[in-house]
């Protein structure tokens, strides 16, 4: 089979718009994979609010990059018409799992089943969730939750719980992200429930061992403000597909890294709430 090809259309003002072809998606599937793909499209395919970016999966070979038959997601830049793997390793081991936008159901979410992750902000944020470890401090072998921007993916987990994390979903501005955990990110999460944390950019609680050993709770438990993980070196990769358009280069833009802060949230869905 011929695979999803996807076009990207822009609205000139005139009678037609622009369209450019940017990529297939998994050709060759047979009908059988092919109708699982399109039956969990919201998993495969979002578009940023402002339809500047579009991020896909896809485990098709876009680029040099060896994916070994894996899942990986690429985020399409309408602007400046460039392809970028996004989940791919930063310094070219190949893939040995599949990177996903997200992984929740819909008994997570109390049973609202149209309801969908952001995976990619209006800025080109992109969050989602590998096993593959994409950051220095990286070292669990499970799945973690990831925030890719500026050309290199950072950490939003710990990258230390045995059972991994899974990318829950973030602000319209990426300044809050939620994730679900077992790991204890904080000295008041007592147990190996799994919770739900809200990674703040400049708030939220600080790392277990800088809190303080006083009563407090929320905003008031806040303590010094500790040092972020090791960014991994860029991890921006060209790709252009068989028969794909020209991609060009990012132009380099000034960037304000900001650093995520573990926040406990309550949850309301019984088992895992504190």
């Amino acid at each position: 089979m011929p695979g999803m090809q996807i076009y990207a259309w822009t609205d000139t003002g005139g009678a037609s718009g622009s369209l450019k072809y940017v990529t297939t998606l998994n050709p060759g599937l047979d009908g059988e994979d092919w109708e699982e793909q399109v039956s969990n499209k919201r998993r495969l395919v979002q578009a940023s609010r402002n339809g500047r970016y579009l991020l896909f999966t896809a485990k098709t070979q876009l680029g040099s990059y060896e994916n070994a038959g894996h899942t990986e997601l690429y985020r399409y830049d309408s602007d400046t018409d460039a392809l970028d793997c996004v989940s791919c390793d930063p310094q070219g081991a190949a893939a040995t799992s599949d990177a996903s936008m997200f992984g929740l159901t819909t008994s997570i979410v109390n049973g609202i089943e149209e309801f969908t992750p952001r995976n990619v902000t209006e800025t080109g944020q992109v969050f989602f969730q590998t096993a593959d470890p994409l950051a220095p401090s990286d070292g669990n072998g499970a799945e973690d939750v990831y925030i890719w921007e500026a050309g290199r993916a950072s950490l939003i987990s710990d990258g230390q719980s045995p059972t991994g994390s899974q990318f829950g979903d973030a602000s319209a501005s990426g300044d809050d992200v939620f994730f679900l955990t077992a790991g204890r990110l904080v000295n008041t999460d007592k147990d190996v429930n799994i919770d739900l944390y809200d990674a703040r950019v400049g708030g939220g609680l600080a790392a277990q061992n800088a809190l303080p050993p006083v009563d407090c709770d929320g905003e008031g438990c806040r303590g010094s403000v500790p040092t972020g993980p090791p960014q991994a070196s860029p991890g921006s990769t060209q790709v252009s597909g068989p028969g794909n358009v020209r991609h060009k280069r990012h132009r380099k833009k000034r960037h304000h890294k900001r650093k995520h802060h573990h926040h406990k949230r309550h949850h309301g869905n019984g088992k895992g709430s504190k």
